[in-house]
């Protein structure tokens, strides 16, 4: 897991459907990435409803859970 990268620019890189979820699979152990720039691409309809949230991101208006010291 990457525990870096906070911002990723994918902009005019040909993406597709099938590219947009893997990028959505990868997102699914990324806890760091709070920008992800695909405009240019040719996702489609498709791949446009690809759900882009990094899954251990908390829902919107929920805390992030804290680690205990």
């Amino acid at each position: 897991m990457n525990a870096t990268l906070t911002s990723l620019d994918l902009d005019d890189n040909g993406i597709g459907a099938e590219g947009a979820a893997r990028i959505a699979e990868a997102l699914e152990k990324n806890a760091t990435l709070t920008s992800l720039d695909l405009c240019g691409n040719r996702l489609g309809e498709a791949g446009a409803r690809v759900n882009m949230t990094p899954r251990t991101l908390p829902a919107p208006g929920h805390a992030p859970q804290q680690k205990a010291p």
